[in-house]
């Protein structure tokens, strides 16, 4: 239990300026490294800080996970396929799109990846057999947020307790929040 790295924390604001700062975010300037997967590697964290979602649960959406309902744009987590995974039942959930992703043409993105053949929305981000799609991915964010300067207390799963963290102020009902980020009730 006194491992600093088990004991994650929400994100500071700092930090999120730190990490959103860098080029990939601002100019699509992205990275060759094959663990980050091109496009993955600006979208993931995108989503995972307006999402709170698990990062395996990002890298293996497919384009179909991506849709609107009765007009408004939903993400669905779940494990259609044999390769994907979910932690629980209770992770298997489809969200509101916020209107940033949105902005920032996810859909649109989603569109895109449908026009050139692929189901994958990620189709460049590794799955590997050891820790599915969101393993490589992780040890690239890693990388990433130690060259901003965040400490062992955040990791991506941090995104998580941020979105919690600032559900609970806006002093949203607790069945709420677990149904958003996938918790069981």
């Amino acid at each position: 239990a006194n491992d600093p790295v088990s004991v994650r924390k929400y994100i500071k604001p700092g930090n999120l300026i730190k990490l959103f700062a860098r080029p990939i975010f601002q100019s699509y300037e992205l990275p060759h490294v094959k663990t980050a997967g091109r496009d993955a590697a600006y979208w993931i964290p995108i989503l995972g800080a307006f999402t709170g979602a698990r990062v395996t649960e990002l890298a293996q959406l497919l384009v179909s996970d991506i849709h609107q309902e009765d007009s408004l744009w939903c993400i669905s987590i779940i494990n259609e396929q044999d390769w994907q995974s979910v932690k629980n039942a209770a992770s298997k959930r489809t969200i509101p799109m916020h209107q940033e992703l949105i902005r920032l043409g996810l859909p649109e993105y989603a569109n895109a990846m449908t026009q050139a053949g692929h189901e994958r929305l990620f189709p460049m981000a590794p799955v590997s057999a050891l820790n599915n799609a969101g393993g490589p991915f992780a040890t690239w964010f890693t990388k990433l947020k130690i060259s901003v300067g965040w400490g062992q207390e955040n990791t991506f799963h941090s995104f998580r307790h941020t979105i919690e963290t600032m559900l609970k102020r806006k002093k949203v009902y607790p069945f709420d929040i677990n149904a958003y980020t996938g918790h069981k009730q």
